[in-house]
């Protein structure tokens, strides 16, 4: 600054400072806590509904795993359940070939509709699916059997997933 020019005067004094400094501590440091410390934490019952919905959550996540317990229909391996599979759809059997896929049994319906109306050509089905090219596993839970077409390409893949509470391997999906 030179020395016949006034100084500048300051936009914001000290005093301006002090009142936001005190503005922050007595108002908008409790009005954050309250926000904050009112809302939910998450995975609580806060968060997810009331514990009537819990509850229910609760039952419904029981029958489905007491379900996957007293399932029987897959094998040891995923070559077991494929071996299995293909028995059922051999002997033109949907229903039993429906349940080869993981539950719930809205979904093992919807094969075994599936698996009906093509009745007249799971023997045939069942010949194809003896011929898988090749077996990955993708994770020590996920397995997937892949067919070929002559020109080398995917045509068709069947995926497996073993169920722990079950100690099955299941259909995911074809």
């Amino acid at each position: 600054m030179e020395p016949d020019q006034a100084p500048r005067p300051r936009i914001f004094s000290r005093h301006f400072f002090h009142v936001v400094t005190v503005f922050l501590v007595i108002i908008a440091a409790p009005a954050m806590y309250v926000y904050w410390a009112g809302r939910p934490v998450q995975g609580t019952i806060q968060e997810t509904g009331t514990e009537e919905d819990y509850r229910q959550y609760r039952n419904e996540t029981e029958k489905y795993e007491d379900t996957l317990r007293a399932d029987t229909y897959g094998g040891a391996s995923p070559e077991e359940t494929l071996s299995l599979f293909i028995k059922a759809l051999a002997a033109s059997d949907a229903a039993l070939a429906s349940k080869y896929f993981e539950p719930p049994e809205a979904k093992q319906e919807e094969w075994r509709a599936k698996l009906a109306a093509q009745q007249a050509i799971l023997p045939r089905l069942a010949a194809e699916l003896e011929k898988y090219d090749e077996l990955k596993q993708l994770t020590p839970a996920t397995s997937l059997f892949i067919y070929k077409n002559a020109d080398g390409s995917v045509g068709l893949q069947l995926s497996m997933r073993y169920i722990p509470l079950s100690k099955l391997w299941k259909i995911e999906g074809l």
